[in-house]
């Protein structure tokens, strides 16, 4: 899967570090977009969140594809902005 978004500049090969760089042809975009594979946009997020206990409608997302998205984000910006702990929710009382 794929993220489209506006790049004004058509700025082609911008590297964000960790070998992620932008795409602005050969991928399906429009004059003016660019785009990433998904893991690789979202790893670049400032607020990534995602919680296994909170409620609510799971994604068609694989836990292969938040591994990619964790470790984007370990091995560059988020590394030392990783939680300490790895989940943030509490389960649900019963």
């Amino acid at each position: 899967m794929r993220v489209y978004f506006y790049n004004p500049n058509n700025d082609s090969g911008q590297n964000w570090g960790d070998d992620v760089v932008v795409s602005t042809a050969g991928n399906g975009e429009r004059f003016g977009e660019a785009s990433l594979p998904f893991e690789e946009f979202a790893s670049r997020l400032y607020i990534f969140h995602y919680d296994p206990l909170e409620r609510g409608e799971l994604a068609s997302v694989s836990q292969e594809e938040l591994d990619r998205v964790t470790g984007f984000i370990s091995r560059s910006w988020g590394a030392e902005r990783l939680p300490p702990t790895e989940l943030q929710a509490t389960p649900p009382i019963s």
